[in-house]
């Protein structure tokens, strides 16, 4: 995500559909990309899920971005650990196998403190109707990220209108 500095009048600029736009940043003194024209570059790894509520399940996007892309990393660890059975061997199955809670703790370096994720691995989803949803939220996803993505550019163009 390229965003313009808050003192720059702020706001995200673009989404790069490519880590390759990280070679052309340097880091700054806070160990932030930065990019030629003072934009930063911020990795952000995405989680769509369904937050299972009193209400029913709901959709749900996390980000992860600054201190919390090492949860990011560990989480996808966690997913690609399991492992089960299938008429040809063992495999890894999709995040929406699973059930996962998730909740907060606090952390802190040298330079402050805040709270940062905690994410464990409850179990398989076994709920039929559960499974159905999650299924039919993946495909959807997937079918909307190959439709709503634009062909890639190097041209800076602002997102939304």
């Amino acid at each position: 995500m390229e965003w313009k500095p808050r003192e720059a009048g702020g706001g995200l600029v673009k989404m790069h559909r490519n880590a390759s736009i990280l070679n052309e940043c340097r880091r700054n003194e806070r160990n932030q990309d930065v990019m030629k024209n003072g934009n930063n570059v911020v990795t952000t790894s995405y989680f769509y899920g369904m937050l299972l509520t009193v209400d029913g399940p709901q959709p749900a996007v996390i980000g992860m971005s600054s201190t919390q892309i090492s949860h990011a990393r560990d989480w996808l660890n966690q997913m690609m650990a399991i492992k089960l059975s299938g008429p040809n061997g063992r495999f890894t199955p999709p995040m929406f196998s699973h059930i996962y809670s998730l909740s907060t703790t606090g952390e802190s370096n040298n330079k402050g403190s805040w709270y940062g994720w905690n994410i464990q691995v409850l179990g398989q989803l076994n709920d039929q109707a559960l499974i159905e949803k999650a299924v039919k939220m993946a495909t959807d996803s997937a079918a909307q990220a190959r439709a709503g993505l634009p062909p890639a550019s190097d041209k800076t163009e602002v997102p939304f209108a």
